[in-house]
């Protein structure tokens, strides 16, 4: 077994000399440095260099320095590189094993060529068994164009040379352990001794050679030290592990103590038994239905002295029914634009489908009737679903079937056609009041003037219609059109309706005219690229005009 030494004898050499005997040599430039990295992990001290610094010579990186055991084995990585520049290179790194102050052939311990701008290698060593305890040196060169094998003195340009501190540790001997049993059951004696290497001291306060009771159950470490001249301290690798047993620890479990019906419960067994049996025999996954169940575990202990020991334990699990979910909306029909609020019941948490989220406000994309589901979860983590329909109707539209002038007295008529947005229809129109939705959806009997109509269906859609109703009744000249400006309010188009051929313009609030032209009996007037607001249309022929106000929204 391989020790760690921590303290050693006095080195032959001192690190002043030591630094003496080096050689010089090195890169002449100070433009450009090649070793990108090395890393060299010791017992308790290690070389992490991060490279490229740009120096002439050797660059002192004794600062670094990594502890080696003798006859022991390491790996150095070395990232070769130029500096973010692609080029062939070569490079190589000694340790001077013997302490010389030179380095010599057999004392290379990486050797590599290349081309690129960077090259990680692993390079795996043996510190030599004749190697001299002390503190020593590492060189790794670098020489960008140079080739196999380097002079670790050698002066050259575009390269580098890093010299790091390294220092090598005696190995320590052998010892000889007898231990009488490693496991052991509770109230037994242990006797552990160890030869070959002076006095052994052991931690945990036992004599070498002496028996002793390590104690209650459990797992007991003990770590021998000598008084060699070496002054070894062994490391935990070396350490004795005494395992005592005592009646078995069992732990029954189910992963969980709340589950829901028709989920499978898998029984686990745990602890320090080496046999483990249940109550209901070896079936270990189970689907009982709603209730309270406890399942028992008998665990037997078969090891050294403590055979034929046993100790149950139990585990009491608890199986839920399903939740009742509920499914609900705040509207059932409800019109192109708007939004419905949709709640989950029974729950603790509830995940709807279709992107909608509990007791928030979602708009509908598309008009029909579409099925939302929601999944419930109880406190116990329990689902179940429920659903709920909601229809989405498209908008009321109001258009213009006929007007029948004033000529007369109070013989004018106006009737439209209401489609769209779920019937059946209230109208209200403004010649007899307004808000009380108890009128007829046609008019007749009507005085010239302007009329307006609020249609509502049963799903809450709404709409207007304003009708400018011309009067002949003692006018020679007409004065204003007869004209239909619908839908109104509308959200993308207006239809224009006139008799005959006309100008038309669509003015914003601010009077700039946003379309003029001309039609005949009916034009639509596309809105869509027009913010919502007020707008106003102007309608004329040579001989009468007339202006309806708009809203889009």
């Amino acid at each position: 077994m391989k020790k760690k030494l921590l303290l050693f004898a006095v080195a032959a050499f001192s690190t002043a000399a030591v630094n003496a005997q080096y050689c010089g040599g090195g890169p002449s430039s100070s433009f450009d440095s090649n070793l990108e990295g090395a890393s060299l992990v010791g017992e308790s001290s290690s070389i992490s260099y991060s490279g490229c610094p740009g120096v002439t010579g050797i660059e002192d990186a004794t600062g670094e320095m990594a502890d080696l055991t003798i006859s022991g084995d390491y790996t150095l990585d070395l990232s070769w590189g130029t500096c973010g520049g692609s080029y062939s290179w070569a490079g190589s790194a000694w340790i001077d094993f013997d302490g010389s102050g030179t380095y010599d052939p057999d004392e290379v311990v990486a050797e590599e060529t290349g081309y690129g701008s960077t090259g990680l290698s692993s390079y795996s060593f043996t510190v030599p068994d004749d190697a001299v305890a002390g503190e020593t040196r590492m060189r790794v060169t670098q020489w960008e164009s140079g080739s196999l094998p380097l002079d670790p003195c050698g002066s050259f340009t575009w390269g580098s040379a890093v010299e790091f501190n390294v220092e090598l540790l005696p190995s320590c001997s052998d010892i000889v352990i007898t231990v009488s049993d490693y496991e052991t059951c509770e109230g037994e004696m242990v006797t552990i001794d160890g030869e070959g290497l002076g006095e052994i001291t052991w931690t945990g306060g036992i004599t070498d050679g002496v028996a002793f009771d390590p104690g209650a159950p459990g797992t007991y470490t003990y770590i021998p030290s000598s008084d060699d001249e070496g002054d070894c301290v062994f490391a935990e690798e070396d350490a004795i592990v005494i395992e005592v047993y005592g009646p078995p620890i069992v732990i029954a479990g189910a992963g969980d103590l709340d589950f829901c019906v028709n989920e499978m419960i898998t029984l686990s067994a745990a602890g320090g038994a080496d046999v483990y049996e249940w109550n209901d025999g070896e079936e270990l996954d189970l689907m009982p239905g709603v209730g309270t169940y406890t399942f028992t575990l008998v665990g037997t202990s078969t090891t050294g002295g403590c055979a034929g020991e046993e100790t149950t334990d139990e585990v009491t699990v608890e199986v839920h029914d399903l939740p009742t979910i509920t499914a609900t909306a705040d509207e059932d029909v409800i019109c192109t634009g708007s939004s419905v609020v949709l709640n989950g019941g029974g729950g603790e948490s509830y995940n709807w489908d279709n992107g909608v989220m509990d007791g928030m406000a979602y708009t509908p994309e598309s008009i029909g009737t579409t099925t939302y589901t929601v999944t419930g979860w109880d406190e116990y983590g329990c689902e179940n679903t429920a659903s709920v329909d909601v229809e989405v109707v498209d908008n009321i539209t109001i258009s213009l079937e006929s007007v029948v002038i004033e000529t007369v007295g109070d013989d004018g008529e106006i009737n439209i056609a209401v489609t769209g947005g779920a019937p059946s229809y209230d109208f209200d129109w403004d010649n007899d009041g307004t808000g009380e939705f108890g009128d007829d959806e046609d008019l007749t009997g009507l005085a010239g003037g302007i009329y307006t109509v609020v249609v509502v269906g049963s799903a809450g859609c709404e709409a207007t219609l304003t009708v400018d109703l011309n009067s002949q009744v003692g006018i020679e000249d007409l004065n204003a059109a007869n004209v239909a400006v619908y839908p109104n309010p509308t959200t993308e188009f207006v239809n224009v309706a006139f008799a005959g051929t006309f100008n038309y313009e669509l003015v914003a609030i601010n009077g700039d005219i946003l379309i003029a032209g001309s039609a005949t009996d009916n034009e639509v007037i596309d809105m869509n690229e027009f913010a919502d607001g007020v707008y106003f249309v102007n309608v004329k022929n040579e001989n009468a005009s007339t202006t309806v106000k708009v809203v889009k929204k």
